[in-house]
């Protein structure tokens, strides 16, 4: 089965995603260090298949670039997964983050905190990441509102909608692939978007999906 490197911002409140997860039959090994403070070997990425990284709480710091070139590399080189949440396309918004600007592929406009509803794309209900998520699911908790990122090659495809602005998309990049969400995982323990079962649904979908 695959394992899985979960690079986080607030382990205090990971507990129901890390217990999906790890139900499915997944590895789940978190990161000694809040993502701000990852630098490639705590912990090194060459036995894992997946790197899920949520940025809620820690958006105030860049990760060093180190972090971000070994993440870079689990993609492109390795062939890896890789997840990603808001507020990365905030701080990408901000000029940081640029190591890895090919796997932040959300582009902020705005952002939000509030019930916010995913509803499936146009033509995209049968895509197997949304297998046995609902066509539309509403969540509580913050988010960054805005668009897919235009690439010059590997174009993203988005999955999912919220109103006008995308919410979940993929993108195969090098030998791996990317999944990002609009939703801000851990930004506010009382409504952290990571507790809800069709966010963690995605997550296992996307998973079996790369793998």
């Amino acid at each position: 089965m695959p394992k899985i490197a979960l690079v986080d911002d607030e382990q205090s409140i990971l507990t129901s995603v890390s217990l999906s997860l790890e139900s499915e039959g997944f590895n789940v090994t978190l990161s000694s260090t809040n993502e701000s403070s990852y630098n490639g070997s705590n912990p090194a990425l060459t036995d894992f298949e997946v790197v899920i990284h949520l940025n809620g709480t820690s958006y105030g710091s860049e990760m060093p670039n180190s972090g971000q070139t070994a993440l870079v590399d689990f993609v492109n080189t390795q062939g890896g997964l890789y997840c990603h949440t808001s507020w990365l396309a905030y701080q990408r918004g901000l000029g940081q983050y640029s190591t890895m600007s090919e796997l932040i592929i959300l582009q902020r406009s705005t952002g939000t905190s509030a019930n916010f509803t995913y509803s499936d794309a146009s033509g995209q209900s049968s895509h197997e990441i949304l297998d046995g998520v609902p066509s539309s699911f509403t969540i509580n908790g913050g988010g960054d509102r805005g668009y897919a990122v235009s690439y010059g090659s590997n174009p993203v495809t988005v999955l999912m909608k919220e109103g006008s602005y995308d919410a979940v998309m993929i993108r195969s990049y090098g030998n791996g692939k990317i999944m990002g969400m609009s939703q801000a995982a851990n930004w506010s323990s009382g409504t952290t978007s990571l507790s809800d079962t069709n966010i963690q649904r995605l997550y296992i979908n996307a998973i079996n999906w790369a793998n």
